[in-house]
């Protein structure tokens, strides 16, 4: 079944999920409908043979006393005509009698046979009596008369008799088959009911294969798509279907190799520009080093600024080359994860007071909150110190002068008992656009809104391959929630987890 579905286009399983969906609907009604007929032929059958034996039954019994007058009249009076009238009546009588034996039920073919023979046995006794008629008629019955009359009362009660066991019979095999047409009505409810379930059981099965054949490629490859945004490039779908949707697959999973070698080859390209770029640097940080020395002779005001800012302008470049180093390494999984236990505690302090110089220049207070005790937990420390100083850096950096930024930091276990630590910062700016709060993770990307701002865009970036290669997570929510939120529906927070174990 699944290869067989593979091999169809989209068209075509679109077309065999209408043709289910067809069988589903029909299925109930097509069992109903047939099982109604089937009731319908035997409530029909019963009622016309039930019609015809009973009008049969009546009919031979109307037949008997004229039966038995002319075989009386024939006996005693010798009449001639009689016999005549009596060939007939035995003749209608015998062939309504077929009637019962080709419909009737076994037990009233039996009493068939019983009546044929004395119908036999009537005619013989006419053949007996009409091959000696006498010339004159007795005046009184004679005891051959009265024998013969007897014969014939004795044949006709006889067939009476058997009548009315025929007519009992057929209203046995009546009953017998009502009490079938009730047990097959039963039974084509239940085979309704099963079919109703089973279709029902189909019904809520279509889903799932409509999302397995046609919605789930849809999702994988809207995943593919939200992955590849977010510049995984090592990501890979995998649809095995041939059709439209694997197709596409295919090309998306081809596209993503080619993407995959570009953003190989520019950040070897940035790594060698790096590298390359940090020899002429060092030759001019060591020149404005030189000019600042005695032995060059004095400077004077304006030259001494110039100096100044070509050592900022150095420093900034030296610094942009080490960041852009540092990701490339990280993106490259060159740079090894030393996790040794430390206080989380600790590492936030440290942070605060390593930018509380910073944060002192735009007036704003660092408060960090927290109202328990940490075990020390494994993790890189200086490389987390210098994510989590990236974060923190940004929120001064974002909040307006006099603003206020918090840190808090708890723990907690997840569903599967997992510990995790948890270091929220939060900031008193304007907050980031929904647009671009995925956005702000990748390199070089900076806030549109925020592009006059200092920096080069990879603080973040270097703050989220630092935590996930710890094995952790990163996300901002802006704004955050009211019970954190600084300043009420503005602002943001960025969170950071790691994991204890």
């Amino acid at each position: 079944m699944k290869s067989f579905f593979r091999h169809l286009n989209l068209y075509q399983k679109l077309c065999a999920g209408y043709i289910i969906f067809i069988f589903i609907a029909y299925l109930p009604c097509a069992v109903s409908l047939y099982s109604l007929i089937q009731l319908e032929d035997m409530a029909i059958s019963l009622a016309r043979e039930d019609v015809e034996l009973t009008t049969t039954i009546e009919y031979l019994k109307g037949l008997l006393p004229s039966l038995e007058g002319e075989s009386r009249r024939l006996v005693t009076l010798y009449k001639e005509d009689s016999y005549q009238t009596l060939r007939e009546l035995i003749k209608d009588f015998r062939t309504h009698l077929v009637l019962i034996r080709d419909n009737g039920p076994p037990q009233a073919r039996m009493n068939y046979r019983y009546l044929d023979q004395n119908l036999k046995d009537l005619q013989a006794l006419a053949n007996e009596v009409k091959r000696h008629l006498p010339v004159t008629p007795p005046t009184r019955l004679g005891p051959l008369e009265k024998q013969r009359e007897e014969q014939v009362k004795e044949l006709i009660d006889q067939m009476g008799l058997l009548l009315g066991k025929i007519e009992q019979s057929i209203r046995i095999d009546i009953r017998t088959k009502a009490s079938q047409i009730s047990r097959r009505t039963a039974q084509a409810r239940k085979l309704t009911f099963i079919v109703f379930v089973f279709t029902l059981g189909l019904a809520l099965l279509a889903p799932s294969l409509l999302y397995k054949y046609i919605k789930r490629p849809i999702d994988l490859l809207q995943k593919g798509t939200e992955a590849i945004g977010r510049g995984q490039f090592d990501y890979t779908i995998t649809v095995q279907a041939r059709d439209e949707l694997g197709q596409l697959a295919q090309a998306f999973n081809r596209m993503t190799a080619q993407l995959r070698e570009l953003d190989t080859l520019k950040s070897e390209f940035i790594s060698v520009v790096s590298h390359e770029l940090r020899t002429p640097l060092a030759s001019m940080k060591e020149a404005a080093d030189l000019l600042t020395e005695a032995e060059m002779g004095p400077l004077n005001e304006r030259q001494r600024r110039l100096v100044e800012i070509l050592n900022e302008g150095v420093g900034r470049l030296e610094r942009f080359i080490n960041d852009l180093l540092h990701l490339t390494r990280l993106e490259a999984k060159l740079v090894p994860v030393e996790k040794y236990p430390h206080d989380p505690l600790r590492l936030v302090r440290e942070v605060c007071s390593t930018l509380r110089t910073v944060a002192e220049g735009k007036n704003i207070i660092i408060e960090v909150v927290s109202d328990q005790e940490f075990d020390p937990i494994l993790m890189d420390f200086d490389r987390t110190f210098r994510a989590l100083m990236n974060i923190v850096h940004n929120a001064i950096k974002f909040s307006p002068p006099g603003g206020q930024i918090k840190v808090y930091l708890n723990s907690y276990y997840d569903k599967h008992r997992v510990r995790w630590l948890r270091i929220g910062v939060v900031d008193s700016g304007q907050g980031i656009p929904p647009g671009e709060r995925e956005r702000i993770f990748n390199k070089f990307y900076q806030i549109q809104a925020m592009r006059h701002k200092d920096g080069c865009g990879l603080g973040l970036a270097i703050a989220k391959e630092v935590i996930v290669v710890q094995g952790g997570r990163i996300w901002v929510e802006s704004p955050p929630q009211e019970d954190i939120a600084i300043v009420p529906g503005k602002g943001s927070v960025f969170w950071l987890e790691l994991p204890y174990s």
